[in-house]
């Protein structure tokens, strides 16, 4: 794949991940949402009672599209971070597009890289089962 095919998928992708975040609707309560998606229950939560490490990602951007970073923490403490990388892979696609660069550092696909990434997703998951458990 050429650098600009790259960063063209990079800027669509992530263009449509913001764009869904504007169309999405956080409920009054700021926990779930009102409309866009089909489902409504995560089917790990349904079986284990728990949050996966992705439950309240959707929610957690829909609200950071509106700059409500805090609501969005604690939808999901991933969710803000998720959010600005996405914002950069915007820009950095943009970038790529324009200079016929690809964008997705060689670095990424390494082994200790992928269990760094690994490791964050599973430590923000603990906080996030923590702070589900602590709720009334």
């Amino acid at each position: 794949m050429s650098g600009r095919s790259e960063a063209l998928v990079v800027f669509v992708v992530c263009a449509s991940v913001l764009a869904g975040s504007w169309l999405l609707i956080p409920n009054a309560a700021g926990t779930g949402l009102v409309n866009g998606l089909p489902y409504r229950v995560c089917l790990f939560r349904a079986v284990t009672h728990l949050p996966c490490p992705f439950c309240g990602m959707t929610t957690a951007f829909a609200l950071m599209a509106r700059g409500r970073v805090v609501q969005a923490a604690r939808e999901n403490v991933l969710g803000p971070v998720a959010y600005v990388i996405t914002c950069i892979g915007l820009a950095a696609g943009l970038y790529g597009i324009i200079t016929k660069r690809g964008v997705i550092p060689a670095w990424l696909g390494r082994p200790e890289a992928v269990k760094v990434i690994a490791g964050i997703i599973v430590a923000a998951w603990a906080v996030n089962i923590y702070i589900y458990l602590s709720q009334p």
